[in-house]
């Protein structure tokens, strides 16, 4: 399933793939609430972001208790980023997957602040010394 997922504003286009299982509307509207917010971390970069998302229930999950995988990959102002969970719901692993997307972005913000104060840091450094 594709779609374009309009909040605050932003535009995202988020693909919903499912394996071994029909997702219903619930379980789409699930992944769109859940999936959409990362939307409102990306800020300029959200209207030219795709996000592809597939939730598969496993094969192996009634031996092992993980019986559903969510994996996103997420392309957003030139840069990748990717998680993956896997829990014992479908909602479970949206939830843990949604909480390891925002954090590789929120990281990956962090990093390029530092290093832009950094960068600041050294040109101020050189005009002082003259």
């Amino acid at each position: 399933m594709m779609g374009l997922l309009i909040r605050n504003g932003t535009h995202m286009n988020i693909t919903i793939k499912a394996t071994r299982h029909q997702l219903n509307d619930e379980e789409r509207t699930l992944v769109d609430q859940k999936l959409g917010v990362i939307a409102k971390l990306l800020g300029r970069d959200a209207d030219t972001a795709e996000l592809n998302v597939e939730v598969a229930l496993t094969a192996d999950g009634e031996k092992h208790g993980e019986a559903w995988r969510a994996e996103t990959n997420l392309t957003a102002g030139g840069k990748f980023y990717r998680a993956s969970a896997s829990a014992d719901t479908m909602a479970s692993a949206i939830e843990a997957v949604h909480k390891e997307l925002a954090q590789e972005i929120k990281s990956q913000r962090g990093r390029a602040h530092k290093m832009w104060k950094r960068g600041r840091a050294a040109i101020k450094a050189m005009l002082q010394r003259g």
